[in-house]
C-alpha cells in the first residue's frame, strides 16, 4: 500500500522544450490538487483578470528552473503615492528595470514569474501538466507517453536516496 505522506516529498524534473533547446524543471505533484485547481478556478472566474493566482501556484508548485537571466520587466504599471495629494496613483512605466543579471538562476517567485512571456509561463505549466498525467508504470496493454509523450522525468526522493 502506497501512503500519501510518502509521495508528498516528491519531486520530478521535466525537460521544457524551446526553440532555443530544452531546459529543466523541478516541480512538486503533490502541490497541485483538485481543491488547489478549484479554488484557482474560482478566484480567476471572479475577477476575470487576476494572474496573481496562478503565479502563486506556481512559486508552490515549482522548486528549480534551469533558467536564467537576464530577465527585465517589461512595460508595466507601478504603484506611487503622491505626498501632495495623500494619494496613491497608478502610472505606466515604458521600458525595463533588470530584474535578474545575465547568467544568474531566475527564482520561480510571482516578482519575477510575472515578467516571463506568456508563452514561456504556458510552455512550463503545460510540460508539468503533462508530465502529471503521464503513467510512469502503465498497466500492460496500455501507452504511457501522456498526451504528447515529450517529458522526460527524474523522481528524486526527499532524503536523497535513489
Amino acid at each position: 500500500m502506497v501512503r500519501v505522506a510518502d509521495l508528498v516529498n516528491e519531486r520530478r524534473t521535466v525537460d521544457v522544450r524551446t526553440a532555443r533547446g530544452p531546459f529543466k524543471v523541478t516541480y512538486r505533484p503533490h502541490e497541485l490538487t483538485p481543491a488547489r485547481e478549484e479554488l484557482l478556478a474560482d478566484e480567476i472566474n471572479s475577477d476575470g483578470t487576476s494572474s496573481d493566482p496562478m503565479l502563486e501556484l506556481f512559486e508552490d508548485l515549482i522548486v528549480e528552473m534551469e533558467l536564467e537571466g537576464p530577465l527585465y520587466t517589461k512595460d508595466h504599471f507601478v504603484t506611487r503615492y503622491d505626498e501632495q495629494s495623500g494619494e496613491e496613483r497608478r502610472e505606466f512605466v515604458k521600458g525595463g528595470v533588470l530584474l535578474v543579471d545575465d547568467g544568474e538562476p531566475i527564482p520561480p517567485k510571482p516578482e519575477y514569474t510575472r515578467h516571463l512571456s506568456s508563452q514561456l509561463f504556458t510552455k512550463i505549466m503545460t510540460t508539468v501538466r503533462e508530465d502529471m498525467n503521464d503513467d510512469p508504470k502503465p498497466p500492460s496493454g496500455r501507452s504511457g507517453g501522456g498526451s504528447f509523450g515529450r517529458t522526460s522525468r527524474t523522481r528524486t526522493p526527499q532524503n536523497g536516496t535513489t
